[in-house]
């Protein structure tokens, strides 16, 4: 099963990331990586030693983080254990340079627990594409050699978000209408 855990040690927080690393747990990423910049651990590590591969969401995510959320906060972020298939993800997206790789594997002796996954609301589907689309804005914008790798993909989530948009306001007509 894919998921986000986090653990606390002496002077770091963890995050590991378990299974695959995906549009469909990068948002409890995102949100589990700001809570802890928000807190007074000087250094975050993002432990990949259990993850099997990343998709070009979490990747964006990654680098948002780093590109943004970090450059606000005196706090570092490391990556540990990123083995050669993750590695090799981030080279040829052309981000890696973004990110403190830790060089030697470790572990890391500690409690670990699930992040909780973020709650749905009604309009779910819309604020999972604007996370789906920042995501790959951020690749774009950290590498313009992903601005083709990524334009069909950004034109199909503009493409679903609108229509999404037109729905929600529908229904809304509607309920306004009774």
């Amino acid at each position: 099963m894919n998921r986000i855990e986090l653990a606390w040690m002496k002077d770091k927080a963890v995050i590991r990331v378990v299974g695959k690393g995906s549009f469909l747990n990068s948002r409890n990423f995102k949100e589990a990586v700001i809570a802890l910049l928000a807190r007074s651990d000087k250094t975050i590590v993002i432990d990949f030693a259990d993850c099997s591969g990343m998709d070009s969401t979490f990747i964006g995510v990654l680098t948002g983080i780093t590109l943004r959320e970090l450059k606000k906060s005196d706090k570092q972020m490391l990556l540990a254990n990123l083995g050669k298939c993750n590695r090799e993800l981030l080279e040829t997206l052309g981000v890696i340079r973004f990110f403190n790789v830790m060089k030697n594997d470790c572990t890391f002796d500690a409690e670990f627990k699930s992040v909780a996954d973020t709650p749905e609301d009604p309009d779910g589907a819309i604020e999972q594409i604007k996370h789906i689309l920042e995501a790959h804005d951020n690749l774009i914008k950290a590498n313009e050699e992903n601005i083709d790798r990524f334009k069909l993909v950004k034109q199909t989530l503009e493409q679903e978000l609108a229509q999404k948009i037109d729905e929600k306001k529908q229904r809304n007509g509607k309920k306004n209408q009774q």
